[in-house]
């Protein structure tokens, strides 16, 4: 296995609003990916007044360590998997990334409206850099808000995974030193080492291999104490460790809930939905719309 968490900031470069773990089977020849919710609850390592997991890189509460590092620790002591690398992306690169490569050939389920002037319309169309941020960053639109986010970036993942599938191995090593030589994301690997992992990405993953989880859970309200309240995303512990045993662990041994720090704002016993609970879906059936219940 090879696992690299990859971090998408905000405006202010502080606080990570995607949080993917990209998680490659190089024997299988496959590639699970887990979304964490950036609202995730979780008071021991984020910021005392959200308990916010997107909080934990600029405002966490481990000292003595890089802000990537307090993420990566997170994830280890959390959802016990051991990452290999990192990859940032600040949300102003998106732009430059996407017209790099010409843009993003995709399918838009339901209009757009980023702003009063930057709308995006429904159905077929081939988004360009700055319309690519609009249609990943945009939530407030959305009934279930940062979660309508989530499942919106997860049709966006499996277009740009179809664009690269697209591309041949000279215009894919291309854009990949491009996009290094530019410094439009910061990362801990080389370029041989991106060069290889896409060398594996386009030699051994289809759209139908490729499979997109989140992790359980459930919306719920933290109050901070000082008479503010702040909405956040309770984790299912249980239901965690049976999808991380399931899918993220094939050559290790099982683990139990007590060896995750894992902390529910809403116990097992009182959750008051499920929906969250089966996510599973592949960028195949993403692609074409084909999304299960649970992830509706």
């Amino acid at each position: 296995q090879y696992t690299i968490l990859f971090l998408g900031m905000d405006e202010s470069g502080e606080l990570s609003d995607v949080d993917w773990i990209l998680q490659f089977d190089l024997i299988a020849g496959s590639m699970n990916i887990l979304q964490i919710p950036r609202d995730s609850y979780m008071p021991d390592y984020a910021s005392y007044s959200t308990t916010k997991f997107n909080s934990i890189y600029h405002s966490g509460q481990e000292t003595g360590v890089t802000p990537i590092q307090r993420v990566v620790d997170a994830i280890r002591e959390n959802f016990c998997i051991y990452v290999d690398a990192y990859v940032k992306l600040n949300c102003v690169d998106i732009a430059n990334i996407v017209d790099s490569v010409g843009g993003i050939p995709i399918t838009l389920p339901e209009q757009i409206t980023y702003e009063a002037d930057k709308v995006l319309p429904a159905g077929e169309q081939t988004l360009n850099g700055q319309q690519s941020e609009w249609f990943v960053r945009f939530r407030h639109g959305y009934a279930e808000g940062d979660i309508g986010r989530v499942k919106a970036q997860r049709i966006f993942l499996a277009a740009a995974m179809e664009k690269m599938l697209n591309m041949s191995q000279t215009e894919l090593m291309s854009a990949m030193q491009k996009i290094y030589k530019n410094q439009w994301i910061a990362t801990d690997l080389s370029l041989e080492q991106i060069s290889m992992v896409a060398d594996f990405a386009s030699q051994r993953l289809t759209m139908d291999n490729v499979n997109v989880f989140m992790v359980p859970g459930e919306g719920s309200t933290y109050y901070p104490g000082d008479g503010s309240a702040q909405s956040v995303y309770s984790i299912h512990k249980s239901a965690t460790i049976d999808l991380l045993n399931g899918h993220f662990r094939p050559y290790q041994n099982e683990i139990y809930p007590e060896e995750s720090a894992i902390v529910e704002l809403v116990p097992e016993g009182e959750y008051l939905a499920r929906d969250y609970d089966d996510t599973q879906e592949n960028l195949n059936d993403i692609s074409k719309g084909d999304s299960n219940d649970g992830a509706q």
